[in-house]
């Protein structure tokens, strides 16, 4: 080391050597770093910039975009959240070397305005209610009146001939002719063919089954031993007004109740044999006439006034409503009381 030299005529004064008694300047940031920073900074401001720019374009085609969009649309914002993440991990983690706070805010109110954005509900599916269900019964004389033929010209035997030979052939048969001809459909359809529909102990009543009995318009229906509802009944006589025999035994009162909600002015036979959950009140309900109806009317005497035969076999009746069966019942010639 080397040693002070003293200074002619500065008695103890000490001069410290050459080049020790100025003290080095911190030397500043490197250039290349700050420009690296810089372009960091201007990558990460592209970044937002489209990922705003995407917000966009999902704001204004979310109203006719379905929700599986929204879901794709979600799904890809999520992944350009991770790779930004991985890249921030990567640059340190740390926040001078990170997002900017202003721009990590504007990133997290746009993220919260999208994931709050709503989606489009899909329409509600439409369900099927059988009392709008409307079939139109064939007309009295459908067309053609003769069956045309490939060749062009028509058939010799004409409508009411073949209906002739129908009526010979069992209700199976005739579902068999429907299938040769939509001529055939049309003239095996004749309510002249159908007058009994026959349905008693089906294990259920579909309906395919209830637009087929409205398409025959048949003049007598065995619903007996059936698990038909109230509303499928209730549809049934609304469309019916040709009806001159109705089966129902062994039904619940449940479902024959329909009859208190419609007139019959056709009908001759009643079979109400062996009804649960049958009483007094509920007779009276289905004999006496309606609320609405006006004295004077031939209504007044109630919605059974032309039936001439009527079986309650089964049921417990006491002798009030054998009364007024007697009064609301004018053309009544046969009434079965068996096992009552």
């Amino acid at each position: 080391m080397s040693q002070p030299v003293p200074c002619p005529g500065a008695g103890s004064e000490l001069v410290p050597p050459r080049g020790e008694g100025k003290t080095k300047a911190p030397q500043g940031p490197l250039e290349p770093s700050a420009q690296s920073d810089k372009s960091h900074q201007r990558e990460k401001l592209e970044r937002f910039k489209q990922m705003c720019q995407m917000l966009e374009r999902v704001k204004n085609s979310s109203s006719s975009s379905s929700s599986s969009d929204s879901d794709s649309d979600t799904d890809s914002e999520e992944e350009d959240e991770e790779d930004e993440e991985e890249e921030e991990g990567r640059n340190g983690g740390s926040e001078a070397g990170g997002r900017p706070a202003g721009q990590t805010g504007l990133h997290m109110v746009a993220r919260t305005q999208f994931l709050q954005w709503p989606l489009v509900p899909s329409p509600p599916k439409p369900l099927l209610q059988l009392e709008r269900h409307v079939v139109r019964p064939p007309p009295d004389s459908p067309e053609p009146d003769s069956l045309p033929l490939d060749s062009g010209s028509d058939h010799v035997m004409q409508r009411d001939v073949w209906l002739a030979v129908f009526q010979h052939l069992s209700y199976r048969e005739l579902c068999v002719c429907m299938r040769v001809c939509r001529t055939w459909s049309r003239w095996c359809c004749d309510k002249r063919l159908w007058t009994r529909i026959d349905l008693s102990r089906r294990k259920s009543i579909t309906p395919s089954m209830l637009s087929g009995i409205i398409r025959r318009q048949p003049a007598s229906l065995d619903l007996s031993w059936t698990n038909i509802s109230k509303k499928q009944l209730m549809w049934l006589i609304n469309r019916l007004q040709g009806l001159r025999e109705l089966v129902l035994t062994g039904c619940s009162w449940c479902s024959v109740s329909a009859l208190s909600t419609a007139s019959f002015p056709s009908l001759r036979l009643l079979d109400l044999r062996w009804i649960e959950d049958v009483k007094d009140s509920h007779l009276r309900e289905l004999l006496l006439p309606p609320t609405d109806s006006k004295p004077g009317q031939t209504e007044s005497r109630g919605r059974l006034q032309n039936v001439s035969e009527l079986r309650l076999s089964g049921l417990d009746i006491t002798d009030s409503s054998l009364r007024l069966v007697v009064r609301h019942t004018p053309q009544l010639a046969k009434l079965d009381l068996s096992h009552c």
